[in-house]
């Protein structure tokens, strides 16, 4: 986890033709976490499957990957 937010920091740093400092560190997560994976029963259903459920919100790359539906 350390190595891809290392890699995800020098990724932002180099690539300031398309932003700011100020959008560059609002971009970056400080304290990230891993996702967590929740299970959603489906009781509707025959043989009551699974729907697995992702929190990505503390993940490193949550906010890089809401900026361009932002912009879009």
């Amino acid at each position: 986890m350390d190595t891809f937010q290392k890699q995800t920091q020098e990724t932002c740093h180099n690539c300031t033709s398309l932003t700011d400092k100020q959008k560059i560190k609002y971009l970056l997560q400080m304290k990230p976490q891993a996702q967590l994976l929740n299970a959603q029963l489906k009781i509707h259903k025959h043989n009551i499957p699974i729907r697995p459920v992702v929190n990505n919100i503390q993940a490193p790359t949550y906010r890089i990957t809401k900026f361009p539906n932002k912009q879009l």
